[in-house]
């Protein structure tokens, strides 16, 4: 009986803390004024506040580019906001990922919107794979954060990434 009221509290706990949770959502303008980042929830039942997507826009409205995390169907495959920020120069636009579903939690997908090139690029795409959500950003555009380190244990670093050079 003990047993079954534990899996019950469990899966209550479970359960109302998903119902708790809501990724950020908001406008966030660039230091200069010149750009903005929305975003926006945009799960599907079920996930309405566990996925996001990202439009960076003029300060006009004007679309750039967009990206969209919403799952397909009700798999939980999607993806939200964790942590994001401008660059002090305004040139690039970071954020760090988590899975909706709660897959690969040892490990944050990664982002940069980059102003030159009008597009948003992956971490992943240069070997970086980022392993805590949380960073920060230096002047003029470098990211500090934490990296694995490529060993099968899993082990991470820290690092500091110019974001102008990827």
């Amino acid at each position: 009986m003990n047993l079954i009221r534990c899996s019950l509290v469990c899966l209550l706990l479970c359960f109302s803390s998903r119902a708790l949770f809501a990724a950020p959502s908001g406008t966030f303008v660039s230091p200069d004024g010149k750009l903005k980042a929305v975003l926006l929830l945009v799960g599907a039942y079920g996930y309405e506040n566990m996925e996001s997507q990202v439009d960076i826009r003029t300060r006009d409205g004007q679309l750039l580019c967009s990206q969209n995390f919403q799952s397909t169907g009700r798999s939980g495959n999607g993806r939200y906001i964790e942590h994001f920020k401008w660059s002090p120069n305004s040139r690039f636009f970071v954020y760090t990922t988590s899975s909706s579903g709660g897959h690969s939690p040892w490990h944050y997908d990664t982002f940069f919107f980059s102003r030159k090139q009008h597009r948003i690029l992956d971490f992943n795409d240069y070997n970086i794979v980022i392993t805590e959500p949380d960073f920060r950003i230096k002047r003029p555009d470098v990211f500090v954060g934490t990296r694995w380190t490529g060993d099968p244990g899993f082990s991470s670093n820290p690092c500091r990434i110019k974001l102008g050079s990827l």
